[in-house]
């Protein structure tokens, strides 16, 4: 009887009285790596693909989305 929620908290899809007709929201695939240069530069990359399920194609939310990120990090150190 619940609603399908965004990341922040907020409802993105109600469900209809009595309920969503199917548990099935969709399937998610995450992937990540990490990679350190000389202890001092870190490189990260990742992917994530989501595949919507019933929930999310009966109420015209039918395209799937992916989403990729890479960071790149410079770590130092202050000596006292």
């Amino acid at each position: 009887m619940d609603g399908v929620y965004n990341g922040t908290g907020s409802e993105f899809v109600q469900p209809p009285s009595g309920g969503f007709k199917s548990s099935d929201i969709g399937t998610e695939f995450d992937a990540s790596a990490k990679y350190v240069f000389h202890q001092y530069f870190v490189v990260n990359a990742g992917v994530g693909h989501f595949s919507p399920g019933e929930v999310m194609t009966a109420n015209q939310h039918r395209a799937p989305l992916t989403i990729g990120y890479l960071s790149l990090t410079y770590r130092f150190r202050v000596d006292h």
